[in-house]
């Protein structure tokens, strides 16, 4: 069995970045990683803009009567518009300030009369505009590449001037589960039968993270049965993920199976809780790298194992760094560890102040996985964390 930070150590050597590009849609592109860096196109603000309503003018003007040129709104041109001393012009918010125009005042502190406007207060606040470029300039780095997009990121996009980007291939994968006990949605269920509770989540997740997925269903433990299947899965993916059959049991047949296919081993089994029996290994075809992840049949073993590394294994085959996001955070009850050699993820939920540990009660307690916010991240030798400590939590 290997050690939590060993697994994470062999995990970055072995798995390679992904050097296949796309281009996608603006529409289409959160969730993506960026393959180039973006630009913005122009300034912005691209000129200089009221954000209110009111009057434009020169400065040197203020508190005196001032005859109006006219009206601006947004959207029109003020190429061919000039403001010369005495003169204003009328703006709406959003228009573009013309020629010789460095103030701008609310519309609720003038007077408007026979063509004319005067100021109603001493007190002017004349900068009721935006100056060009004073966000960014023209040519600055909006993302850099390795960006994962979020929605958030849209509007910003947008500023580029482009409707599609070049971005890093997503990774393909393949999704089986063995077990001849298990049922899926909607079944009904004889009294030695249970219901695949892991696979609903874990194809949501992977669909989530914008990644395609064939999902295969349930396939009886049969050897001949699961041969084919995986077989059939591996022809199309870059990852072919099951759960079930990867410990030493008389019908765990992934383990023979992987090494029949052609796999390499990285590990079998490493130092974590719950998730301990998960089987992780590669095999190299036509210049490329593809992945074979056997996550343990016990439901939250096997949730825990998507989020702790296959989360991982998508992020370096995307070319961006690990979005585990792990802060530390209060812990607001005291947490009793009862195995002390391995790393433990246990499922915990935020409130205000802090985060609460889940009552959980072992690897099958898949309802612990209702109220779920994050994990808890236990590090090894570790028994007993204090109300008010300071722990690691990873977000799911």
């Amino acid at each position: 069995m290997i050690s939590f930070a060993d697994a994470q150590n062999l995990l970055k050597k072995e798995v390679f970045p992904s050097g296949e590009m796309q281009f996608v849609s603006l529409e289409e592109i959160v969730g993506h990683v960026l393959a180039e860096d973006v630009i913005i196109a122009r300034d912005e603000p691209p000129f200089a803009k009221a954000f209110m309503d009111g009057i434009c003018f020169r400065q040197d003007d203020a508190y005196r009567t001032l005859k109006l040129k006219g009206r601006i709104l947004a959207g029109q041109s003020v190429a061919q518009l000039e403001i010369g001393p005495g003169e204003a012009y009328a703006i709406m918010t959003g228009a573009a300030l013309p020629a010789g125009a460095n103030a701008v005042v609310r519309k609720e502190d003038l007077v408007f009369e026979d063509g004319f406007v005067s100021f109603s207060t001493q007190d002017l606040k004349l900068d009721c505009f935006y100056t060009q470029g004073s966000d960014l300039e023209a040519g600055s780095l909006l993302f850099k590449k390795g960006h994962l997009v979020q929605e958030r990121d849209l509007p910003s996009l947008i500023l580029s001037g482009k409707d599609c980007f070049s971005v890093y291939c997503k990774m393909e994968f393949a999704f089986l589960t063995s077990g001849d006990e298990l049922l899926g949605p909607g079944k009904s269920a004889q009294d030695f039968q249970v219901y695949d509770t892991s696979s609903s989540y874990i194809v949501s997740k992977l669909r989530q993270w914008k990644s395609p997925v064939r999902h295969m269903g349930i396939i009886a433990d049969r050897p001949d049965l699961l041969e084919a299947a995986l077989r059939e899965a591996l022809l199309s993916c870059d990852c072919l993920i099951t759960t079930g059959g990867v410990s030493v049991g008389d019908c765990d047949f992934i383990p023979q199976l992987v090494d029949k296919l052609g796999f390499t081993v990285v590990f079998h089994k490493w130092a974590i809780r719950p998730g301990k029996p998960l089987l992780l290994a590669f095999r190299d075809q036509e210049n490329k790298r593809q992945w074979f992840v056997g996550l343990p049949g016990n439901p939250v073993s096997s949730l825990v194992n998507l989020e702790v590394l296959i989360k991982e294994l998508v992020a370096i085959f995307e070319n961006r760094d690990s979005d585990r996001r792990k802060i530390k955070l209060p812990l607001l009850n005291d947490l009793l560890n009862n195995d002390l050699k391995r790393r433990a993820f246990l499922p915990a939920s935020l409130s205000e102040g802090g985060v609460i540990p889940i009552e959980f009660h072992g690897s099958n307690h898949i309802l612990s996985w209702r109220q779920i916010d994050a994990l808890i991240e236990v590090p090894e030798g570790k028994e007993k964390l204090l109300k008010g400590e300071l722990v690691d939590v990873r977000f799911l």
